[in-house]
């Protein structure tokens, strides 16, 4: 078998693009996150062929070799990374739990640590976590320990890799049982972590191993093209949160993966088309970059308070920050395992050198973005109160262009009120209560509720009841308008308030920019800015020190200021 195959890199660039830019541009990259069971099927396929070769010509596995060759390969990177992020976590942060997440993860357990500690992947940065994504790490290293036992199991030169293979099968089939059994009874949270649902990935790319290397199956061009076509669809279209995706989704997009690891070991046209510098350099660095990518984002996030605005420009320094950090540790990495050319050394200087001039730049910009925030800040609060106000419950001037024609009908009084929301509301839920009361009345707030799950909420709700839906989520990730076209046809023949979310988030202008376009273009719509009030009233107290949680006076301000757009 060859030595190396740099069509993988190409294929490990578009898997670690896919996770990168998944947590930037979720609204784009839907899909980003099935890169990683990219990742788990280019590992299967990697270790299997060499472990078979090895135990047909030798009768028996060199599993300390095994071993020490992979940790030689993972733990340098990720022990600079682990004190580096230590630093800030345990100096700056003071996040004591940052020890037992940073052993987890040394040791191999880090998903079983986030399950024990309910830790959801999909509530982005919510709290620190700043090693989170290393649950997938974890999975691999436990798919490690135990491919070479499985190996050495059923290989031998009587029966070849019959038996292995078939075992395979059944192993990816009793996998997918389980992704699909633990995901209708535990949810997303709990089958995302599972080293057993998320085996099939690995013993697929197995499989394709057995079947290119032992049997010589090879794949044409044309059925190649379609295989990664479909699979870079995916990247755009599959979502985390639909059943669908846990049901079949993550199954049939590891078979997409692996079959196209197939095509590029097969095929030298296909190999080619992976192969290039750009794809070899990002690549190379793809485990360095996975790495650095979510602490990066994570403590960008809460120092700079990226709210989604000017896009372009934080995204791309966030990415000069994660490959500066990333060349610097896999040449360092390298240093450290015994590369110590001149050439080498050379490099590694360069990399630090990279990481300090990037290093300057953001700080510089990231200053002068600050000053330009708290500019437009000092300016909002001049505004006077009435002013404010005002801005508050008026609709825009071009929002609905025929009613100006004609004297708008007065609005008759509401008197039942449905309220689907999050932490934020679940904080106001008392003060609701007391304001509307009197009212028919119905709370559903939840902490950690995502904007897709209202449409859980109206499908368990018997809307007959209510003559108004006061909607406001968005705190915990991005209002994605196909779900809100569903939520406002549900919803045709009701009057409905949208609550703006003031949690300085990525999704936060996105969000808020859709949520608006509603307002302007639907008659029964409103909408209740509560970020623009925030943002306007700095020194008031409304938030909690999260910036996210009411204050009791922003509970009161909150329900005042709701009572005013439904009474208007």
């Amino acid at each position: 078998m060859k030595k190396y195959y740099h069509g993988l890199d190409g294929l490990r660039t578009i898997a670690i693009i896919g996770v990168v830019l998944y947590h930037l541009l979720p609204n784009v990259f839907k899909g980003g996150f099935l890169g990683v069971p990219l990742f788990f099927s280019i590992s299967g396929f990697l270790i299997t062929a060499p472990l078979i070769e090895e135990k047909k010509k030798s009768e028996h596995i060199n599993y300390k070799k095994f071993y020490l060759k992979r940790i030689k390969r993972i733990y340098p990177s990720m022990v600079i990374m682990l004190v580096v992020v230590g630093l800030i976590a345990l100096i700056v942060e003071k996040d004591q739990g940052y020890w037992m997440e940073a052993i987890s993860s040394l040791l191999g357990v880090n998903n079983l640590w986030q399950l024990n500690n309910q830790v959801s992947y999909f509530e982005q940065f919510k709290d620190l976590n700043l090693l989170k994504h290393l649950w997938s790490l974890s999975v691999e290293l436990q798919f490690y320990l135990i491919m070479p036992l499985i190996v050495g199991k059923f290989v031998n030169k009587k029966n070849g890799v019959n038996r292995l293979r078939e075992f395979l099968v059944i192993m990816t089939l009793l996998s997918w049982l389980i992704m699909m059994t633990v995901f209708l009874f535990k949810g997303n949270s709990t089958v995302y972590y599972l080293f057993t649902a998320r085996f099939f990935s690995f013993s697929m790319g197995s499989i394709v191993s057995i079947l290119y290397f032992n049997h010589n199956l090879k794949r044409n061009f044309n059925h190649s093209l379609v295989t990664i076509g479909l699979m870079l669809i995916a990247l755009f279209v599959i979502s985390d949160y639909k059943p669908s995706t846990y049901l079949v989704g993550m199954f049939a997009f590891s078979l997409l993966g692996a079959f196209t690891i197939w095509s590029v070991v097969s095929n030298d046209k296909i190999d080619q088309l992976f192969s290039n510098k750009f794809f070899q350099f990002i690549g190379l660095r793809s485990y360095d970059i996975f790495l650095w990518y979510y602490p990066v984002l994570a403590l960008y996030q809460k120092y700079v308070k990226w709210d989604g605005s000017l896009p372009t420009f934080h995204i791309t320094v966030q990415l000069l920050i994660i490959l500066a950090l990333s060349n610097f540790s896999y040449y360092l990495s390298q240093y450290i395992v015994g590369k110590r050319e001149k050439k080498n050394t050379l490099q590694l200087v360069i990399a630090v050198e990279c990481l300090f001039l990037v290093g300057i730049t953001v700080t510089a910009g990231t200053m002068i973005l600050n000053h330009q925030k708290e500019t437009k800040i000092e300016v909002a609060t001049s505004s006077s109160s009435s002013e404010i106000s005002k801005n508050i419950t008026k609709e825009p001037e071009q929002k609905k262009a025929t009613e100006t024609t004609t004297k708008p009908e007065p609005k008759k009084e509401v008197n039942s009120i449905l309220f689907l929301g999050d932490s934020v509301m679940l904080g106001a839920e008392e003060k609701i209560k007391e304001t509307f009361n009197g009212k028919q009345l119905e709370v559903k707030a939840r902490v950690g509720k995502q904007p897709y799950e209202i449409l859980t909420d109206l499908e368990e709700t018997d809307l007959t009841q209510y003559e108004m839906v006061v909607i406001g989520v968005g705190n915990n990730g991005l209002v994605r308008k196909n779900e809100f076209d569903q939520i406002v046809n549900e919803l045709e023949n009701k009057r409905i308030i949208f609550v703006t979310t003031a949690v300085e988030m990525p999704w936060k202008v996105p969000s808020n920019n859709i949520l608006k376009e509603y307002d302007k273009n639907n008659k029964n719509i409103e909408l209740f800015d509560w970020d623009t009030y925030v943002a306007q009233h700095p020194n008031e107290g409304l938030l909690e020190e999260d910036g996210i949680h009411l204050t009791l006076r922003g509970q009161e301000e909150y329900t005042r200021l709701l009572k005013e757009v439904i009474e208007k």
